[in-house]
């Protein structure tokens, strides 16, 4: 279902690109006006991301990427994913999380 979804992302203003996605299911109980969420799925990455691993981004050694390495060793993040498409772009990479191809 998820990879169905990501086929129709497309650009949105300001030429960003789309990076991923994630469904959550919000609810209300009877005589409530605003839902609350009640689940979230992982995150869903589209194929132009691609994962690297805090070792990959040591060896690089980019001087341009100093606070990224500080802060994957400081926060114990083992993972990330990068955009290769649009601006340049981490985020840590979950567990649950799935790259799609």
């Amino acid at each position: 279902m998820a990879s169905c979804a990501s086929a129709g992302a497309t650009p949105r203003t300001c030429s960003a690109t789309p990076y991923g996605f994630y469904f959550h299911t919000m609810e209300r109980a009877p005589g409530e006006w605003e839902p609350r969420r009640t689940a979230t799925s992982p995150t869903y990455y589209l194929p132009h991301c691609k994962v690297e691993t805090y070792e990959e981004v040591v060896a690089r050694n980019h001087p341009d990427e100093q606070i990224l390495r500080d802060n994957m060793r400081m926060n114990d993040i083992k993972r990330i994913v990068v955009a290769t498409k649009g601006w340049k772009w981490t985020q840590p990479l979950n567990d649950s999380d799935v790259v799609l191809t």
